[in-house]
């Protein structure tokens, strides 16, 4: 998740930087000791590999609901996001009578 530009005052984003500081000073001086020979080329190659295959769209069967998709959603999406308990017209339950029928 990405915060919004001027969301942390800066003395928050200080304060925590100057909490993570000694953990990002271990990460390197255990990433020179770890990457030495062929572990280099081979993350690169690996790393190259994921953003290729995240590049394809891999379909979903029946797709997958969303808010911001235009357009009727079928009901199940509806019920299921809701644990069940959507509701119809008047705020009765999908699927229940309504009054006059």
């Amino acid at each position: 998740m990405h915060i919004p530009d001027g969301y942390i005052s800066p003395a928050t984003a200080l304060a925590f930087y100057g909490a993570v500081l000694p953990f990002w000073w271990t990460a390197a001086q255990r990433l020179k000791r770890i990457l030495t020979g062929q572990l280099v080329p081979a993350l690169a190659l690996f790393s190259a590999f994921t953003f290729a295959i995240m590049m394809f769209n891999v379909p979903v069967p029946g797709g997958v609901p969303t808010m911001s998709r235009p357009g009727p959603r079928p009901r199940g999406a509806t019920a299921a996001a809701s644990g069940g308990r959507s509701s119809g017209p008047r705020g009765t339950s999908a699927g229940s009578p309504q009054p006059g029928e």
